[in-house]
């Protein structure tokens, strides 16, 4: 070979490997793109399960307070039916059929409480199951979103092992 052929030769391979990095350089560069995407979407992900957590707190806090008040309403009527199912209301200071009426009236006023209370449960309950049904579709979708950015970046590895070689 002579030496104007070896100098085309090296100029040939400089340019090759000039060339090789350019392409590595924007795998490097998209890999980096991919990797802000995935940074950005978890982030967002992560906040929007951080609101979720706290809307199931919330939830369950007003379920826990429902509860303790239909506790409380039920002690109510059993001891208002307790008042009522005794032959002689003398025991319990009933004296007279206004008295009676009177605790007729509590007791019918907590029975609707108590069912308002029980709708407001289901309601709740129902709620609750809406948004966990919900969760578990987005986390799907999470899951899915993040597999195929996976798949993106180790194509991108791929690539620039494959050209690193």
């Amino acid at each position: 070979m002579s030496n104007q052929e070896l100098i085309n030769a090296g100029m040939k391979q400089m340019d090759e490997t000039d060339q090789a990095i350019e392409r590595s350089k924007q795998v490097v560069h998209q890999t980096i793109e991919v990797g802000t995407q995935t940074a950005t979407t978890l982030k967002g992900q992560t906040e929007q399960m951080g609101q979720i957590v706290n809307e199931l707190d919330s939830i369950q806090f007003s379920i826990k307070k429902a509860l303790q008040l239909v506790k409380e309403i039920d002690r109510q009527v059993d001891f208002i039916f307790v008042c009522l199912v005794e032959k002689s209301g003398a025991s319990y200071g009933i004296k007279d059929s206004k008295s009676k009426l009177r605790i007729q009236a509590q007791l019918q006023e907590a029975m609707q409480d108590y069912e308002e209370l029980t709708k407001e449960i289901d309601v709740f309950k129902e709620k609750l199951e809406k948004q966990r049904t919900r969760q578990e579709e987005e986390l799907a979708q999470m899951k899915v979103q993040l597999e195929a950015q996976q798949a993106v970046v180790n194509s991108f590895i791929a690539r620039f092992d494959n050209e690193r070689n």
